[in-house]
């Protein structure tokens, strides 16, 4: 980024620490000036080895590093850890995925009725741990109904992704139906795209194929519609068409409503769900 940002989740990562208790309870993350202290998400913890946190801080510009004290060490301390705490009321959820919780507090647990169709865990996860679906039968759903995610000005959804196959077209990576958003494959090419109802999607051209993790998101403004890759805007349009909602629910790695080529189930891995009601472009 090039201007600054406030209350943004920074991930920290962590070697290992001599000290710090086996849960990550004691740790605290303090301004360099001791004035504040941060609000914090445990993504994945390790005494013995990585770990990856996600600190709420304000960042006044990219020029200029910004410094924080980490602390450990007092074996009486209570966890402060705090997803709620950390991502703020816009994000309506957000998704880790080494394990189902969402990290917002907001109670929109990812899961799947059948067990066998639940995609595995990858502890080598762009964040932490990650999801890797066969492009079968596998996907997520979020509880607590489609009401919260039923946007119609403004919204957002990013993913960390990485490809195995694209066999499909519109293979989904996030999605709300097809009469809905969707953040997905852009029909059979390479790229992504953002879907906003039955009929419309605005095409991504850069391909993100290949080994590497890429970070994916679609993005809607008042006034445009955007498509992402990797922080860097891929595809735009001028529209201030509003989303058209219905009664499906928000699944990752499948799309519920889908009427042709199958169910569009996503063949690869993802990480670091991220779905917000305002316009997010960096998540």
């Amino acid at each position: 980024f090039t201007g600054p940002v406030t209350d943004f989740p920074v991930l920290v990562r962590l070697p290992a620490l001599a000290g710090v208790s086996a849960s990550g309870a004691d740790l605290r993350f303090v301004s360099i000036d001791g004035t504040t202290t941060y609000a914090y998400d445990l993504d994945s913890f390790s005494a013995l080895g990585s770990s990856a946190i996600w600190v709420k801080m304000t960042i006044p510009q990219a020029s200029v590093d910004t410094e924080l004290w980490v602390y450990y060490g007092n074996p009486t301390a209570q966890a402060a850890t705090s997803g709620a705490m950390v991502f703020s009321p816009t994000y309506v959820s957000v998704h880790h995925l080494g394990s189902f919780v969402d990290a917002t507090g907001n109670g929109h647990l990812a899961s799947n009725g059948n067990v066998s169709n639940i995609p595995s865990t990858n502890l080598a996860g762009r964040i932490g741990a990650a999801r890797t679906f066969d492009g079968t039968d596998d996907y997520l759903a979020l509880a607590n109904g489609d009401g919260p995610y039923d946007f119609t000005v403004t919204m957002s959804a990013s993913a960390w992704v990485k490809v195995a196959g694209f066999e499909d077209e519109y293979q989904a990576i996030v999605t709300k139906g097809d009469s809905s958003w969707r953040l997905a494959r852009a029909n059979t090419t390479n790229g992504v795209a953002f879907g906003w109802n039955d009929s419309n999607n605005l095409l991504g051209t850069t391909s993100v194929t290949g080994t590497e993790w890429r970070h994916v998101a679609i993005v809607q403004t008042q006034t445009t519609k955007n498509v992402y890759v990797d922080g860097q805007l891929d595809e735009t349009i001028a529209n201030s068409d509003l989303l058209d909602n219905n009664s499906y629910s928000v699944r990752f790695g499948m799309n519920e409503e889908s009427t042709s080529g199958g169910a569009r189930y996503w063949h690869g891995d993802i990480d670091e769900v991220r779905i917000s009601s305002i316009a997010v472009p960096l998540m």
